[in-house]
């Protein structure tokens, strides 16, 4: 049976990685850095001259500038995992090569999935709404926070659902294609304590970026800057946490397996 996962241990050596690393980490990190600013300073822009109703060009425009800097992302993303993974001797660089588009299809092998799981609970949720909707009053405060619990414990659910196959990314810097059923075997017994470990690195990426979004309108640069460093900075740390994670794990299953 695979030990425990220690939440509080685990998340204070990620912090100890991430500050042992950080030179060797900020060599690719800024090109993070330069892409975050980029897209929300797109985002906002995108937000003020938004159409109503909304025309399919400028969203496919967007979603493909989403794609392209994502795809931007990904040298930097692998880097980060390698470095944790393999040490000092880890390829660092900004090519794309062959583990940078297996790191890319990985998003892609789990998106039927979690269509799969998202479109019934949109489906469940909707019809609860209407039930709701339907029973309350028209602007009961009550109803409207019961709604709003309602679709962040469905958020929730498909979060954590889709934790358990978040293995395959630093699995995937490596060039190793792992199977999403063994992603899922390695964290038999220990997914609530990898969402707590996770979850509070989110949120304290998430929570600046969410406060500095009401600047936006007002001071856009000021605010992209300091929301695509507050991105950046918890997407490595992120990053480094999902490495060390799998790195603990898949010594564990070897040391069980003898080889």
């Amino acid at each position: 049976m695979a030990e425990k996962l220690p939440v509080a241990a685990t998340i204070a050596a990620a912090f100890a990685a991430f500050r042992a690393l950080a030179p060797a980490i900020a060599r690719v990190g800024w090109l993070m850095l330069v892409v975050m600013t980029a897209q929300f300073l797109l985002l906002d822009t995108a937000a003020v001259v938004e159409d109503d109703p909304p025309r399919p060009g400028p969203l496919i425009a967007k979603l493909l500038i989403t794609i392209a800097l994502g795809v931007a992302n990904l040298p930097v993303l692998t880097s980060v995992h390698r470095l944790v993974l393999q040490g000092s001797s880890a390829r660092m660089g900004f090519f794309l090569r062959r583990e940078e588009w297996l790191f890319f299809w990985s998003g892609f092998r789990m998106l039927p999935i979690l269509v799969l799981v998202a479109l019934p609970v949109s489906l469940v949720l909707g019809f609860l709404s209407t039930l709701l909707v339907a029973a309350g009053q028209d602007g009961d405060l009550a109803l409207e926070a019961l709604l709003l619990l309602s679709r962040i414990l469905a958020a929730i659910a498909i979060v954590v659902f889709a934790c358990r196959y978040l293995l395959i990314f630093p699995a995937a810097a490596i060039g190793w294609k792992l199977p999403l059923r063994d992603a899922a075997a390695l964290l038999k017994g220990n997914l609530p304590r990898f969402c707590l470990i996770l979850f509070p690195i989110w949120f304290a990426g998430w929570l600046p970026q969410f406060l500095l979004s009401f600047l936006g309108g007002r001071l856009p640069l000021t605010s992209a800057l300091l929301g695509a460093c507050c991105s950046t900075i918890s997407t490595l740390l992120f990053s480094v946490t999902l490495a060390l994670i799998f790195r603990r794990l898949a010594d564990e299953r070897r040391a069980s397996s003898g080889t």
